[in-house]
């Protein structure tokens, strides 16, 4: 069951952690804008779905740089204003544009 850690049009998917430490070379936010929307669990439910068409998988070097990546992709999309920047992007460059600017 994949879990959404954020209840909204995006979600923040914790990809499987790595065997063994130190084995991510660098950190990188590997971003999906889906076509069509996909249910995702919400998390703490196991029932609850929220429909998502842009998916946020991390790839981290560190447990302390995972929180904080954490905390402001949150941050950042519980403000509605970046939400709706992040969903107008029209293509990969934008979206890193506007990542980049808003964090």
């Amino acid at each position: 069951i994949l879990r959404c850690l954020v209840g909204s049009e995006m979600c923040i998917r914790d990809s499987p952690h790595p065997m063994e430490r130190n084995t991510i070379k660098k950190s990188a936010i590997i971003i999906a804008k889906l076509k069509e929307p996909v249910n995702f669990t919400l998390m703490g439910s196991d029932t609850d779905q929220v429909p998502v068409d842009i998916v946020f998988t991390l790839a981290v070097d560190g447990g302390e740089h995972q929180l904080t990546i954490l905390q402001e992709l949150v941050g950042l999309f519980s403000e509605p204003k970046s939400m709706q920047k992040i969903a107008q992007a029209n293509n990969p460059k934008e979206m890193i544009q506007t990542l980049k600017e808003l964090l």
